[in-house]
């Protein structure tokens, strides 16, 4: 591992350090990401561009199973599940993913950690993955992601992707969310050359125990690829119980993204 990769490393175990007390935000309104999800994640990270930051809206320990596909028949296919932990300030999870394509398995332990310090009121997030079988995708990966007024009506996302190997793409969003029942946002992503720029606005709307989100990609310069294509994008967050928490995505961290989240 690089000189860089190891300071990384070292920024994550140093995030719960910094952190200060923050009474935050219910679970219920980040059941789901906001658009992209660079200036409005899920607690759990679910989608490739979402902002690490998310992590630390956990108020408390969970188990999320998942199963996710690109599309039919369903040859390609990945399961997975993690611990998720927080204190409404910071937190992070611990996991394991295996993927399935026609004539491969790789497996992958996953994690991320990030807090929110007070005052400035600036989030810090790490998310990463390690190969831990097959051959297929990276060995080892890293996203990060900056999230400043977390708890605001206003909020401003960064985030820098694979940062192991040189970094892909950077990402940046506003969220705007009135209150506690609707949030809108718009993310953007784009090369470190500001090529292949993508915007995705979208909105969500967070009701007692039910969180529904739409939003839509422009795939605005396609000189080269973007991480943001031209497609609707849909999710659905739904509590059944105080503890029982199912989610649905088409288009966001695969074409379909089934999940649901056990909290103790």
């Amino acid at each position: 591992m690089s000189i860089h990769g190891k300071g990384y490393w070292a920024l994550a175990l140093l995030l719960p350090a910094v952190a200060l007390a923050r009474g935050g935000a219910t679970e219920n309104a980040h059941s789901l990401a906001t658009a992209a999800g660079i200036a409005s994640p899920s607690m759990s990270n679910d989608g490739s561009l979402e902002n690490p930051v998310g992590y630390a809206y956990n108020a408390s320990g969970k188990l999320q199973l998942y199963g996710s596909a690109p599309g039919t028949p369903l040859d390609s296919y990945n399961l997975g599940g993690q611990l998720l932990f927080g204190k409404g300030y910071v937190g992070g999870a611990l996991g394991y993913r295996h993927s399935t394509t026609p004539g491969s398995n790789t497996s992958y332990v996953t994690g991320g950690l990030s807090a929110i310090v007070r005052g400035p009121e600036i989030g810090l997030g790490l998310s990463g993955l390690v190969r831990a079988g097959g051959t297929q995708g990276s060995s080892a990966d890293m996203n990060l992601g900056m999230l400043f007024n977390p708890y605001g009506k206003i909020r401003i996302g960064a985030t820098a992707y694979s940062l192991m190997g040189g970094i892909d793409y950077y990402g940046v969003g506003v969220a705007f969310a009135p209150n506690p029942q609707f949030t809108l946002s718009i993310d953007a992503a784009a090369n470190g050359s500001l090529k292949g720029l993508g915007l995705q606005p979208g909105l969500s709307i967070h009701l007692t125990n039910l969180q529904l989100s739409a939003s839509y990609g422009l795939h605005l310069d396609k000189s080269v690829g973007s991480p943001i294509d031209n497609e609707l994008s849909a999710g659905i967050g739904a509590w059944l119980t105080h503890a029982l928490l199912l989610q649905f995505y088409y288009q966001h961290a695969s074409k379909y993204f089934v999940g649901i989240e056990l909290r103790t």
